[in-house]
């Protein structure tokens, strides 16, 4: 199991003893630009297991970081649907699912006045352009990764 996507991720997260009151996920892009409806499944799927004992969440709030700029709504994850079944009868606990959607913060960042700079970014360009299959890596490649949007297209830095 890749410890580094969300299966991975809510595994490890159930292996520990927090009690939360807001558990925030911020979806990835491994699956969401070519399989968006998929991805949302995946999403649903685990807010259910994290939503069922012994975390027993109840309140979760998506963020779409990742579409940066993206308005087309169906394209977007709908989250209304994760205590219900098929049928769109209620199943399991009762639980407040929130989508934050930054498409508007994106685009003042990258459209309006004054832009990136004031954030401390030099450029909204991808920091690595061409990547092998097997290594990709800032090392004599890009100058300043901590002040790019992308390390390589598509995918945002993590001070992002």
């Amino acid at each position: 199991m890749n410890k580094a996507d969300f299966f991975g991720q809510v595994q490890t997260f159930l292996n520990q003893t927090n009690k939360l009151d807001l558990y925030v996920v911020i979806f990835g892009v491994n699956r969401w630009r070519s399989e968006p409806q998929a991805a949302a499944q995946v999403i649903l799927s685990q807010i259910r297991i994290l939503a069922s004992s012994p975390t027993s969440a109840r309140k979760f709030l998506v963020m779409d970081m990742i579409l940066l700029g993206l308005h087309d709504l169906s394209r977007g994850v709908n989250c209304t649907g994760a205590g219900e079944g098929v049928d769109g009868k209620p199943r399991g606990p009762a639980l407040t699912v929130a989508f934050a959607e930054f498409a508007r913060i994106w685009d003042g960042v990258f459209d309006g006045s004054p832009g990136f700079e004031p954030f401390g970014y030099v450029s909204t360009d991808a920091c690595i352009t061409d990547c092998s299959i097997t290594f990709c890596g800032t090392d004599e490649i890009c100058d300043d990764p901590d002040h790019c949007f992308y390390y390589i297209p598509g995918l945002v830095s993590p001070p992002v």
